[in-house]
């Protein structure tokens, strides 16, 4: 008898769990996710998409939100062809900036770019679909806001690869809110 072992488990790194920070883009301004289940390519490796793997409109805007330590969680659910993402944020008192960010945003779709706490690189969404921007604000016993993202998407989450780890701060340095960036994807 011949078989192959497919190992699936083995040892990680310390699981610290969390959203550090995300960058949305607007979807009208990604001309395309160059992810290999659509594009295939040699070497390609299913489920991860290479640096350079985002080609974007030139002049796009980069919004940035970074996080406090476990504010922000991310979670997706696989069935069949159809992968839900969503993405949630609480965060006390009712922000202002956040209001008027959804007032702009609520009709748009955006591709979303998330960094864990365990230093891995998701992009979600592409040139046909993506996430929407939810808002819900309360004041009661407290005053709170529940900022959401989510979307049911037709790819699933791809992890993005750089050359020296899996970290947006070395794929976008010193980048800060709402930057520009060009077609290179490292620029």
């Amino acid at each position: 008898m011949i078989a192959q072992e497919a190992i699936l488990g083995g040892y990680h790194a310390p699981n610290i769990g969390y959203v550090r920070r995300l960058f949305l883009l607007d979807r009208a301004n990604c001309v395309s996710v160059l992810d290999p289940s659509r594009n295939p390519a040699a070497g390609a490796t299913p489920g991860l998409l290479p640096v350079g793997g985002l080609a974007v409109a030139l002049g796009a805007t980069l919004y940035r939100m970074d996080f406090p330590p476990k504010s922000c969680t991310m979670s997706f659910g696989y069935a069949g062809m159809i992968t839900t993402v969503t993405i949630e944020y609480d965060l006390p008192g009712t922000n202002v900036a956040l209001s008027n960010f959804f007032a702009t945003g609520k009709n748009r779709q955006y591709v979303v770019l998330v960094e864990d706490n365990n230093g891995r690189c998701y992009v979600l969404g592409n040139e046909e679909r993506g996430l929407r921007v939810g808002l819900t604000q309360a004041v009661a016993g407290v005053a709170n806001s529940r900022f959401t993202l989510t979307a049911r998407l037709n790819v699933p989450p791809f992890q993005l690869v750089a050359p020296n780890g899996l970290v947006l701060a070395e794929v976008l340095p010193d980048s800060d809110f709402g930057i520009g960036f060009s077609l290179d994807f490292n620029a």
